[in-house]
């Protein structure tokens, strides 16, 4: 289905409840699905389809580069997909992030794009607050661009000091707060867009008594994903396993303990909307390198995996997605986690042409969806990027 204009405002365009799902591939690419059978019911390319519009084309100049996806959001509430967007150029060393390409997420109809300066785009992350705020992380000193989420224009005023290397936020449903953390500074801790401030080395304190933020009364927080309001992070001391924290209650939810045969250290997420943890086991591989004859060592998505409830800590199950050999393994063709399901009941991982899908609530794999192309993995800078670029996914 083609791009078209749509007008802002609250689902003009369609309804979120109720769409054909799509992959997307780091190059625009992106094929619906019909979601019981798996078949693909068409293709298409968003940056093409942006340039063939002459209305569109004519207004945004960014159209005349090739560009890539790095990232997306997903704006359930209002109906918006973000894809954080990064301009080729034929030297990929001057490779760089241009802005955000806002998109009706039920039937990627073009809402607008958000420009910003040319610049470095690995640690960019977007994040959409309750209060229709979009957050512009941008990997510099100047911590985050805020926008306002209806006029899309930047607004100065709440330009705010953020961590300038985050690797993910979140955004409470009260719109007041926004928290980052996982920081390369500091490592942990996590803090807000109002009351609180990140001390580098020294986790987060609030701005107006100084004291630190603590968690059952230590401020040594390694903070692994966040939520909807619930944090998840490695039980504080000497405690062992993981802890899921209510940002709203200020009080500790469960203490899941996991148990599983893979290596829970690695990669822990909470689903959207906090309902389920999921535990995502890598196992570290020396593979063929696209630009040295030294081989590249990479932790590789194994297929390993872990459902718990956050609620009860109780583990629910894992999930078996089909064993890897060493020669898909030289091939780049791990599992690369791509996203949840906007409802949360789902998450999905691709390999190779082929994406999967697990049932949270019953941890078992339930699709296997055969695509015209590979959505990942993708190159920066002449090198495959193992963490991301696994093609990005957009279900109901």
């Amino acid at each position: 289905m083609p791009l078209f204009l749509c007008a802002v405002g609250p689902l003009l365009c369609g309804s979120a409840a109720a769409f054909q799902p799509y992959v997307i591939g780091e190059d625009g690419s992106y094929a619906v699905i019909e979601p019981s059978s798996g078949t693909v019911l068409s293709t298409g390319n968003f940056f093409s389809e942006l340039s063939d519009d002459t209305t569109v084309y004519a207004q945004y100049p960014f159209l005349a580069k090739p560009h890539f996806i790095w990232r997306t959001y997903m704006d359930v509430p209002r109906d918006r997909l973000l894809l954080l967007t990064v301009k080729k150029y034929s030297d990929p060393n001057r490779n760089c992030g241009d802005g955000i390409l806002v998109l009706r997420m039920s039937d990627r109809s073009f809402i607008d794009f958000i420009e910003k300066r040319c610049s470095g785009w690995y640690y960019d992350t977007v994040t959409v607050t309750g209060q229709n705020k979009i957050v512009l992380t941008n990997g510099s000193e100047d911590g985050a661009d805020v926008y306002d989420g209806k006029t899309f224009e930047k607004d100065d005023k709440l330009l705010t000091f953020w961590d300038p290397y985050p690797n993910t936020g979140c955004a409470l449903p009260d719109g007041k707060t926004a928290y980052r953390y996982g920081s390369m500074l500091s490592g942990k801790g996590f803090y807000s867009m109002g009351d609180y401030e990140l001390v580098p080395g020294h986790g987060m304190r609030n701005r107006k008594t100084g004291d630190p933020v603590t968690i059952n009364g230590t401020d040594d927080i390694f903070v692994r994903d966040c939520t909807d309001g619930r944090l998840l992070a490695d039980a504080p001391g000497k405690d062992p396993g993981l802890v899921v924290y209510d940002l709203r209650a200020g009080k500790v939810v469960s203490r899941p303990v996991p148990d599983w045969s893979g290596d829970w250290t690695t990669r822990m997420f909470l689903s959207r909307g906090g309902d389920f943890i999921v535990g995502v086991s890598l196992t570290r591989k020396y593979v063929p390198s696209s630009v040295s004859v030294e081989k590249e060592r990479v932790d590789v998505g194994d297929g390993k995996l872990l459902v718990m409830d956050a609620s009860s800590g109780k583990k629910l199950g894992e999930p078996e997605l089909p064993e890897k050999t060493e020669a898909e393994f030289d091939a780049r063709e791990e599992y690369r986690f791509m996203d949840f399901s906007a409802d949360g009941k789902k998450m999905f991982f691709s390999s190779g042409r082929s994406v999967f899908a697990i049932d949270l609530p019953k941890a078992a794999v339930t699709q296997r969806i055969a695509l015209p192309f590979a959505p990942g993995p993708g190159r920066y800078n002449g090198y495959t990027d193992w963490p991301h670029n696994s093609g990005f996914i957009v279900w109901p």
